[in-house]
């Protein structure tokens, strides 16, 4: 499972730095690249993991961007009611949310669950 949940979330980071005009990029001075590195910020239950941060700084030097991850909490009825707040209320504050199967079910009849392809 948590295999599983690192390539979904290594996928996501590439999916998001692998799109658009990188041409425009090569004009700009280095200091004002890394200045304006893109931000992204996960919920993840094994973000104290020394693993797991080991894994996130990492991908922030290889990608150039900047990864704030935040704790769930760790029982499982505390971790569904914070998530099902924050998606319920709109936060936009949080990017990336780990979810189990048991989520997943809940989520998806709520709509708040997107594709990772949309379909047309």
């Amino acid at each position: 499972m948590k295999k599983s949940v690192v390539i979904f979330i290594t996928a996501v980071c590439l999916l998001i730095t692998g799109c658009g005009d990188t041409g425009s990029l090569s004009k700009l001075p280095s200091s004002s690249f890394h200045e304006d590195k893109q931000k992204l910020t996960i919920m993840h239950i094994d973000a104290d993991n020394k693993r797991f941060q080991d894994f996130i700084e990492e991908t922030e030097k290889k990608l150039d961007m900047e990864i704030t991850v935040e704790k769930c909490p760790s029982n499982a009825d505390n971790r569904q009611a914070k998530i099902s707040t924050i998606l319920a209320s709109g936060d936009k504050n949080i990017d990336l949310i780990s979810v189990n199967d048991e989520m997943i079910s809940e989520f998806k009849h709520k709509g708040y669950l997107e594709p990772l392809k949309k379909t047309l």
